[in-house]
């Protein structure tokens, strides 16, 4: 249960800081598409956080499994530095993302995914001083 308290502090401080953003205001449109995207993409989070649960109440409920699918992981890599970019500009953190050119696609959950590296992200950020530098690149090797 502590798992999943600590889990759903990221998409809710995530939906938080993207509400923020919104009520600003911002004429940019684009801006503002965004963060939609972020907020819906953040409850979905919660919604499969909350599945898991299941199992914790229904001794004969299934253990929730990966949804395996082709995924492009450098979309899940964009969505995670997205989602974190507010906590990085409050911290005055700079995330400079290297990533191939182009779409690298793989076998993966995407939400599962993008999960992972929020939290890797945002314990970056939270145990980095003010100000940093973080870096976040992939590369493709022998194909």
């Amino acid at each position: 249960m502590a798992l999943l308290v600590h889990e759903l502090r990221s998409p809710l401080a995530s939906i938080q800081n993207a509400i923020a953003i919104v009520r600003r205001g911002t004429k940019d449109e684009g801006l503002q598409q965004r963060m939609h995207e972020l907020i819906e993409r953040q409850v979905r989070q919660i919604a499969l956080l909350t599945v898991s649960l299941r199992p914790m109440s229904d001794p004969h409920g299934e253990i929730l499994q990966p949804g395996l699918r082709r995924i492009d992981l450098c979309a899940v890599l964009r969505m995670a530095a997205e989602t974190v970019t507010l906590e990085f500009s409050q911290r005055r953190h700079r995330l400079l993302v290297v990533m191939p050119n182009g779409s690298v696609w793989t076998l993966g959950d995407a939400g599962r995914l993008e999960q992972v590296f929020v939290n890797l992200l945002s314990n970056t950020s939270k145990y980095s001083d003010m100000g940093g530098d973080v870096a976040m690149s992939m590369q493709v090797c022998d194909g």
